[in-house]
C-alpha cells in the first residue's frame, strides 16, 4: 500500500505530495500516534513493514480453512501537510476463507 495514494489533494497547484508527513495512529480520531511495532503488536491478524518510502506490504499471519469465519484487521494513519492541516485514513483487510 502506497500511503500518499490514500490522501485526496484538493488543490493540487499548491500542495506538492512531498511535503505530507505520515503517522500510524490508534484511532479514526488521530489523536494518538504509534510507532510500526506498537501497531503491528496491535493487529491480530498479520504485520505490516515497509517497503520504501511510504510503501508498505501487509502480510497474513492467519490461514483459515472452509467453513472459518471472516476476520478483519482495521488501522490507521494520519497525514499531515507542510502548512499543518491532516487527515486520518483508515484501511482494513479482510480475511476470508478459501
Amino acid at each position: 500500500m502506497d500511503l500518499s495514494g490514500y490522501v485526496p489533494d484538493e488543490d493540487e497547484e499548491d500542495e506538492d505530495e512531498n511535503t505530507l508527513t505520515f503517522d500510524w495512529v490508534t484511532a479514526q480520531n488521530g489523536n494518538t500516534t504509534q510507532t510500526e511495532s506498537q501497531l503491528n503488536a496491535s493487529l491480530s491478524h498479520g504485520q505490516i513493514s515497509q517497503t520504501n518510502g511510504e510503501n508498505y506490504v501487509y502480510t497474513s499471519s492467519t490461514v483459515l480453512n472452509p467453513g472459518d469465519s471472516t476476520v478483519n484487521d482495521t488501522f490507521y494513519f494520519k497525514a499531515t501537510d507542510s502548512d499543518g492541516l491532516s487527515a486520518v485514513g483508515q484501511i482494513e483487510y479482510q480475511l476470508t476463507e478459501p
